[in-house]
């Protein structure tokens, strides 16, 4: 049908080398090519520990280590993704949370990744890791320690983060996503007013990607009343945070993907609804915003160098992708369904 695919791949960080010198995370790779098998194994070796401090240390040492390219055929080689995937549903919640962060780190790889990690059956485990999560959210009372109430949501978080890369980057994972009956799992997530924005718009991104091109999601969705009401309400949730207009902007997505599978009477509504959001994102004016990300840089430079961004940055980012997502939904929508949905935007709203 000609969409634009979000893209959601392009997470890494472009470090500009004024002086042309190599900088200390090319050397890191340049090292890590000399000395990677010794420096791999013992965190590998790790996994396999008796100790639940030393399993969960392997995974935090290791979700770094993902992310470099050389790294990757020595920890595929050596089953990296099998042991992580069976931590999905170790005993101590901290392990199974770093294993999921580091399988998540790992899958941002692309599609051959994601590929390999389901046939590694993964997802099987990850269907648990992720019902046995939100159970422990659904029985919690406010009696709990946040300290706990906040791992559980990291959890659920990173559940969310895993099943929307593998959902996206394999064909097999998104038919494990529509068997297993999950959307209504991530509906519940969808509660900016309960749970942490970071925990929400995963829930709402996740839901993004699941339901494009994807007849069997679209339809469940499209066919609910309680569904309906949540993204209604997630899109008319207060607040001005660039978290916020993400929200409402991948939210307004959901809904232009499953509006072809609405009620006649509805569709006109859920245009409006979709119009008016995507006119507000793209009023923001994100050049003033700007004027605050240069004296943010170069007064937190070494910060930056260190992979600590500063807050006012994050925030021009989240406002950039909302904008950069408004634009791809508004090209869809001029693309799909003819003169029909090009008058209800005339009429809907003025972007």
């Amino acid at each position: 049908m000609g969409k634009v695919k979000t893209r959601k791949r392009t997470r890494g960080r472009h470090r500009v080398k004024p002086t042309g010198l190599e900088s200390v995370a090319d050397a890191s790779k340049e090292q890590l090519g000399v000395d990677a098998a010794d420096h791999m194994l013992p965190l590998l070796e790790k996994l396999c520990s008796p100790s639940a401090d030393s399993r969960e240390c392997g995974c935090a040492c290791l979700a770094n280590q993902v992310l470099h390219p050389r790294a990757m055929p020595l920890l595929m080689k050596h089953g990296i993704v099998k042991r992580l995937g069976s931590m999905l549903v170790d005993e101590s919640d901290a392990v199974r949370l770093g294993a999921a962060g580091c399988l998540r780190n790992l899958t941002i790889g692309g599609h051959r990744i994601c590929a390999d990690v389901v046939e590694e059956d993964v997802m099987s485990s990850l269907v648990v890791f992720f019902r046995q999560s939100m159970d422990k959210m659904q029985s919690s009372t406010s009696a709990d320690c946040q300290s706990l109430k906040t791992q559980l949501y990291s959890m659920i978080e990173q559940a969310l983060h895993l099943l929307w890369n593998l959902s996206e980057g394999s064909p097999i994972a998104m038919d494990i996503f529509n068997r297993q009956n999950l959307v209504p799992l991530v509906l519940q997530c969808l509660c900016p007013l309960l749970y942490p924005m970071s925990m929400v718009v995963a829930a709402a991104q996740c839901l993004y990607s699941v339901s494009e091109d994807n007849p069997h999601v679209s339809r469940q969705i499209a066919k609910s009343a309680e569904a309906l009401q949540v993204l209604k309400e997630s899109l008319r949730c207060p607040g001005t945070t660039p978290n916020h207009l993400l929200l409402h902007v991948v939210t307004a997505g959901v809904l232009f993907n499953i509006n072809r599978y609405l009620p006649i009477a509805a569709k006109a509504e859920s245009m409006h609804a979709i119009t008016q959001v995507l006119s507000s994102a793209l009023d923001v004016d994100v050049q003033a915003q700007m004027k605050d990300v240069v004296p943010a840089l170069t007064a937190h430079k070494s910060e930056f160098e260190s992979d600590k961004e500063p807050e006012k940055v994050m925030e021009v980012k989240t406002i950039l992708t909302a904008q950069q997502l408004a634009l791809e939904i508004l090209a869809n929508l001029c693309c799909s369904d003819g003169g029909a949905l090009l008058m209800c935007l005339v009429h809907g709203a003025d972007v």
